[in-house]
């Protein structure tokens, strides 16, 4: 038995669809975590970034750094 194209394999056998799909995602799930494991370990432990996840903080930041920014193109000393 062979199929002509990979559509014709999904529309006449969804049965083995279902059963590759729940065999090769959790393959996937290994070789993405092996993959990316040190290069996200590395980023993540990096001193020098800033990951702030707090929405709150995020934007204070923000503000902070956008209203420095329009003080110093408008001339402006600010205040440290």
């Amino acid at each position: 038995m062979s199929a002509s194209s990979v559509d014709a394999i999904i529309r006449g056998h969804p049965m083995y669809i279902n059963v590759a799909l729940r065999y090769v995602r959790p393959k996937q799930a290994v070789y993405v975590r092996d993959a990316l494991q040190d290069l996200i370990r590395e980023i993540v432990e990096d001193d020098q970034l800033d990951l702030e996840t707090n929405p709150a903080e995020v934007c204070l930041t923000y503000i902070i750094k956008v209203g420095h920014l329009v003080k110093t193109f408008a001339g402006i000393p600010r205040a440290n």
